[in-house]
């Protein structure tokens, strides 16, 4: 039985963050999410698709789809076989959907309909051991982009969530760099965004890089709290050359609510 995050009924020797981090209780989990744009500019969100993030506004049905015809099950498959995509139902509440068999370019189906997509990977693979081209999560009927994967990662790359159902969510750190070939320097404003459910982004915080390689990284003694269905994500506001960008954040999140 797992312990109540409240009342903790863990030995005084537990590791208390370790507890938390390995799901040992039952109303408060624990999340990193954790992003790359591979070629970061101006506007862009801080993930593997290059653009700004594209929200629902209802629960929709998905397909994954590969542009390389060697991520497919069977013994054709030297790519992915299988991946696992995690994410928000109908009604915010946590949703995880295993053993997707790939079909290589043709799109499948994945079960449930989802207002929200924030993480996927692959879980079997032939024997490049990893996905051949980009893996997309998209709308049904070759909708819009909602997570990829893209080729030998194995894992979506997006500094994005939205917090569940009855929970609030905690952020407790958050960090950036920068990084491109030898040339012009570079400066980065990049900023820490939630968007409460039925408002706008706004900036919580922000941060500059001006040197390649350097990390920006706060944690917070008292976190920022986020309430339940509110949206978070990491957004690129000035990039002033052609670069990868890559951070994430930590939250904590605690039931406070049952509906």
């Amino acid at each position: 039985m797992r312990a109540d995050l409240f009342t903790n009924k863990f030995a005084p020797n537990q590791f208390y963050g370790a507890a938390l981090a390995n799901g040992n209780y039952e109303n408060a989990f624990t999340i990193n999410k954790f992003g790359a744009n591979p070629v970061a500019a101006t506007g862009d969100d801080l993930w593997d698709n290059g653009t700004a993030l594209l929200y629902g506004t209802t629960a929709e049905a998905i397909e994954v789809i590969s542009d390389d015809v060697n991520d497919i099950v069977g013994t054709a498959g030297t790519g992915a076989t299988e991946i696992t995509v995690q994410g928000l139902d109908a009604n915010y509440d946590r949703q995880t959907v295993s053993g997707i068999a790939l079909n290589g370019t043709t799109a499948v189906a994945i079960s449930s309909t989802w207002i929200r997509v924030f993480r996927a990977w692959v879980t079997a693979a032939g024997s490049s051991g990893a996905n051949e081209g980009t893996l997309t999560i998209r709308v049904a009927s070759a909708g819009a982009t909602r997570a990829l994967i893209s080729p030998l990662k194995n894992q979506s790359l997006m500094a994005a969530y939205t917090i569940p159902k009855d929970y609030t969510g905690f952020l407790q750190r958050w960090r950036c760099k920068a990084a491109k070939n030898v040339g012009a320097a570079i400066e980065v404003t990049h900023s820490l965004r939630f968007r409460p459910l039925g408002e706008v982004f706004q900036v919580k915080q922000q941060e500059e890089i001006a040197s390649i390689g350097v990390w920006t990284d706060t944690k917070f003694d008292l976190p920022l709290v986020i309430p339940a269905k509110a949206d978070v994500k990491m957004t690129l506001d000035v990039v002033s050359a052609v670069a990868v960008v890559s951070g994430s954040f930590d939250l904590l999140c605690v039931r406070t609510a049952t509906t």
